[in-house]
């Protein structure tokens, strides 16, 4: 057992410098400085502390990572309001394939609640044919100068020559014999055989209806009629298309659009599609502040084949979108997290796993050491045993800790606790202060006994009082003054500073 006893700096006795300030700016500074350093001589490693550290590291670099991940995602806040931006016009963008109609045969169109109707909508569209592969057609040929092609069942003293395909189809008009059938098979039609619209229209923010239909729309009378010969759709009209893309609005990324991909294949006959979309108008206000205003939809839809009997319909073959809006605007405003988020997050992930991975190392140590486990009855009697080896009253253990002790008493009972801990190393602090001369001797005879129990356990009693080293019988003694150790010795040494004090040893030091 080792003990050591500090001088207390007293102004004028035995210190030089006392009475002099010699604490400048930086040393003032170190006043404030709450993390205590520990001499790597103190410090133990172990590979047990070592893996456990691994582990943490891993499992820290995993959370920090999920947090930056969560940080940098963007949160969407909704929200519900009246719309009342009646006047915006409504781009719709339409990207849509007949495989077996020619775009001369369709017309696209709108019409609105408004009255405002697009007839032949081609402003902001582009149709263009298809060959038989799917592939865009450069167009149907056109006969060289000089050549003749037949115009077939329309031929007459008028038309003798039908050298392309518009003009075959214009003298079958002529003559009011459906032209259809031979589409596929007459030499000046058989490149193009279906047809690709895309682009967009704007319309009105009222409800209506966009629809490519059979025949050509003219406006008469104030109404929007289809002009085409009954005859020509003796066979059927063949509506089977494809949408690739419909969307209300600006276009949004990752915005759902359930028409996209929608396939239709029509039977005999001539069929007639309608899509009832109900339009939610939405607004997406970016992260950077970007407003964009676009259409979210739902969307049903029906078929039925118009033909009643050949040369008469029930209705207009095609595909009609038909639209609504809801009176309610639905804002998404995306939310970014500040930077406080992430510094706190990191603040108490770091801590927290250093916190965890400690209790845990200490846990593993415990296992490790393969100290046994006590259980309730077993930890009692362990208790009661110290207390008789001790001296110490059983009474001790019906009181709170530290509550109504005296000074011998809480004394008393920290040496209870480190008779129990059995720790490798004690370090008692000035564990005399406050105390009459029988509890001093108490306390002294308390720590001889639990150093007796295991004598290669280390304490180092740090005292002012020299008498309480006879008491103790300290091992070693260190007279340590301002940081550093002026004297060693043994008992001889804590004898002659009870008898002369200090100042012998501050006149040697010199």
């Amino acid at each position: 057992m080792s003990s050591g006893i500090r001088r207390r700096n007293v102004a004028g006795v035995g210190d030089p410098d006392a009475g002099i300030s010699k604490s400048g700016a930086l040393d003032t500074l170190k006043k404030f400085d709450v993390y205590n350093k520990v001499h790597d001589d103190f410090m133990q490693k172990r590979q047990l502390g070592g893996a456990v550290t691994l582990v943490t590291c891993a499992i820290l670099a995993v959370l920090v990572y999920c947090e930056v991940r969560e940080f940098f995602s963007v949160e969407v806040l909704h929200s519900i309001t009246v719309d009342t931006n009646i006047d915006r016009r409504l781009p719709i963008s339409l990207d849509m394939t007949f495989p077996h109609l020619r775009c001369s045969e369709v017309s696209v169109d709108t019409v609105d609640s408004a009255g405002d109707t697009q007839v032949d909508a081609h402003g902001g569209l582009a149709m263009y044919n298809l060959d038989a592969n799917g592939k865009r057609s450069s167009g149907d040929p056109v006969a060289k100068e000089g050549d003749c092609w037949p115009c077939l069942e329309a031929t007459d003293p008028e038309h003798k020559c039908c050298n392309s395909c518009q003009a075959l189809k214009d003298a079958f008009n002529d003559k009011g014999l459906p032209y259809f059938h031979v589409l596929d098979t007459a030499m000046q039609c058989k490149s193009s055989i279906g047809c690709r619209i895309t682009g967009h229209v704007i319309v009105n923010k009222v409800s209506g209806n966009v629809h490519v239909a059979l025949g050509r729309s003219v406006r008469r009378d104030g109404k929007l009629v289809h002009e085409f010969n009954i005859e020509d759709i003796g066979d059927g009209f063949n509506t089977s298309h494809m949408i690739h893309s419909i969307t209300f609005g600006d276009y949004v990324d990752g915005l759902q659009s359930p028409l996209e991909g929608v396939h239709k294949i029509a039977g005999a006959g001539s069929w007639m599609y309608h899509y009832y979309i109900k339009l939610v108008p939405t607004v997406y206000i970016s992260r950077w502040g970007t407003t964009t205003y676009t259409n979210q939809y739902s969307v049903t839809d029906s078929a039925r084949n118009v033909q009643v009997r050949e040369g008469e319909l029930s209705g207009l073959p095609g595909v009609f979108l038909v639209y609504d809006f809801s009176p309610f605007l639905m804002k998404q405003t995306e939310q970014v997290k500040p930077w406080s988020y992430v510094f706190t997050s990191m603040c108490a992930i770091v801590g927290g796993a250093f916190s965890i991975a400690t209790l845990v190392e200490m846990a593993l140590s415990g296992i490790a050491r393969e100290e046994p486990e006590l259980d309730v009855i077993e930890f009692y009697g362990l208790v009661t045993q110290k207390l008789q080896d001790l001296k110490i009253n059983p009474d001790f253990l019906n009181r709170n800790v530290n509550e109504g002790f005296s000074g011998g008493e809480r004394k008393r009972n920290e040496m209870l606790q480190m008779a129990v801990l059995q720790p490798k190393l004690a370090i008692l602090d000035e564990i005399d202060s406050g105390l009459d001369i029988d509890a001093l001797k108490d306390v002294a005879e308390a720590i001889r006994s639990v150093r007796e129990q295991d004598p290669s356990r280390a304490m180092l009693v740090v005292t002012h009082f020299e008498r309480f080293l006879r008491y103790v019988e300290a091992d070693h003694v260190h007279v340590m003054y301002q940081g550093r150790i002026l004297k060693s010795g043994g008992k001889e040494l804590a004898d002659k500073l009870d008898e002369e004090g200090y100042d012998w040893v501050l006149k040697e030091a010199k």
